[in-house]
């Protein structure tokens, strides 16, 4: 038997207010200086997009050594620019990364995705359409946990139904088949989220799948949608993007989390439970925070 004695807090993520701002500022070529340290340095150029909308590309540099400076010009790109339709040529991405994320490539400006998701084996299970791949992608993922592993996605710029279909239709030529999930017998499973009509139904089903995810190494935040499951409907709530810092912030928790947890066991009788235990060191109070500074004596 396993018990949650304590958990970590979730992370924040940005409200749709701030990237409606952010899409606005990015309409216009935009243009940023940054000052960068430029020796035994990494640079990384992100692309964020929040629910549809577009977050102006930022830069982020790191470096230990170097104290000379040098000055990069940034321009937001003036024109779209498309990646190729073919199979081959686009990153197969797990449904869950490295670090416990649904994290999909994201092109500014894209008007809809077209993708396409794999079992555990590689093997095309469906194939779809999607304005806001993010959030379709972490639904296909607790409607279908068990044949969701990999994808692939394709953006284009504008919503044109017959250059989707015509992808759709190249990518079953590719995989040589349809995909179990676009067939008649399967396609509601994929297309709607489940409906068990019962609340305690849903709520069981919920919870059940969230935690093989997690068994599967998920970190984010996966909050079932409390007014579906009062309809016997289990769906997650829609989540956007967090910040280069937001990310960064919350693998710090994370790491000084798992410092802090513990797994025990207990023989109680002729069973033994096991369990883990959190010890948390802070403590919110009113007007700031109560720390544990307890130590041992050294003499």
């Amino acid at each position: 038997m396993a018990a949650q004695v304590a958990t970590t807090p979730c992370a924040a993520f940005l409200h749709n207010g701030a990237a409606r701002t952010t899409r606005n500022n990015c309409q216009q070529p935009a243009r940023a200086v940054v000052s960068l340290r430029t020796q035994n340095a990494s640079l990384r150029l992100h692309t964020r997009k929040f629910t549809g909308e577009v977050l102006k590309a930022g830069l982020r540099q790191r470096s230990r050594h170097s104290s000379k400076r040098s000055v990069i010009i940034a321009a937001a790109p003036e024109e779209y620019t498309e990646t190729s339709a073919e199979l081959k040529d686009i990153d197969l991405l797990p449904f869950i990364s490295d670090k416990g994320r649904v994290m999909p490539n994201m092109l500014p400006r894209a008007a809809a995705t077209v993708f396409i998701v794999f079992d555990k084996n590689e093997e095309s299970q469906y194939i779809g359409f999607s304005k806001d791949i993010r959030n379709t992608l972490r639904q296909m993922l607790v409607r279908q946990p068990d044949q969701c592993y990999y994808f692939r996605t394709w953006d284009i710029q504008n919503l044109d139904q017959k250059r989707m279909l015509a992808a759709r239709q190249e990518w079953i030529k590719e995989v040589g088949r349809l995909p179990p999930g676009n067939g008649k017998a399967n396609a509601d499973a994929w297309a709607t989220a489940p409906n068990l009509k019962l609340k305690a139904s849903a709520t069981k089903l919920a919870e059940e799948t969230i935690q093989k995810l997690r068994d599967r190494g998920l970190t984010e935040s996966f909050e079932a949608d409390v007014d579906q499951l009062k309809k016997g409907i289990f769906t997650i709530q829609e989540s956007t993007m967090m910040t280069d810092r937001e990310l960064d912030a919350d693998d710090a928790r994370r790491a000084d989390a798992a410092v802090n947890t513990f797994a025990v066991t207990i023989p109680i009788g002729e069973q033994k439970f096991d369990f883990t235990i959190y010890f948390a060191q802070a403590f919110p109070t009113n007007g700031g925070d109560m720390f544990d500074c307890a130590g041992g004596d050294e003499g």
